[in-house]
């Protein structure tokens, strides 16, 4: 496994879990939540995107 297909899985780890614990919360994820999981996915993207380029 490449550096970068370890970092995107990672990040998806990651988001998962940010994911999950949103599900789980009461009151409903907060602006602020869901704005880190969107972020986690651009990062995944850019990711993705450099190992097409490759």
């Amino acid at each position: 496994m490449s550096d970068l297909e370890a970092l995107i899985e990672r990040l998806r780890a990651e988001q998962h879990t940010l994911v999950l614990e949103a599900e789980r919360g009461r009151p409903p994820p907060n602006r602020g939540d869901l704005q880190r999981i969107a972020d986690f996915e651009i990062k995944i993207q850019a990711v993705e995107a450099l190992i097409e380029d490759r």
